[in-house]
């Protein structure tokens, strides 16, 4: 088990996460975004959520690791190919927003900077498909 109880690790996501097309679903996706908000991350403080997005990564078909700083980085690699790189980062401002959902939309500190475009940048990673390597860091 990951942090905060994130089910799914082993190879259960496989099952679960990607549709017949081979997308990860929007469900999975949601998910992994509440998971990342419901995990502080405030500057230099991290590893948490690095090590949460190292096992999500690796679910989801990513060669995986964190580094010796505390930078998550995730590979996809189909081949020969371009190499496409997604950069982000996992940390907050100090401060506890509760993590909360209204008429269909997720809000928690680093909702919008910078959670969910990176739990995007992950999931479309795994989805994507094309010949190359993807990286998120």
């Amino acid at each position: 088990m990951t942090a905060r109880g994130w089910s799914g690790v082993n190879g259960t996501a496989q099952q679960w996460a990607f549709t017949a097309a081979g997308r990860v679903t929007e469900t999975y996706c949601t998910g992994l975004l509440r998971r990342m908000l419901e995990i502080p991350s405030p500057s230099y403080r991290e590893r948490e959520l690095a090590d949460f997005l190292a096992g999500a990564m690796t679910e989801l078909g990513f060669a995986a690791y964190v580094d010796g700083v505390g930078n998550v980085l995730g590979t996809i690699d189909n081949g020969p190919g371009p190499l496409v790189m997604l950069l982000g980062h996992l940390d907050t401002i100090p401060g506890d927003l509760p993590v909360r959902s209204e008429e269909g939309r997720l809000y928690g500190r680093g909702a919008v900077d910078a959670k969910g475009p990176l739990a995007s940048m992950i999931c479309a990673a795994a989805s994507a498909g094309f010949p190359g390597r993807v990286v998120v860091i």
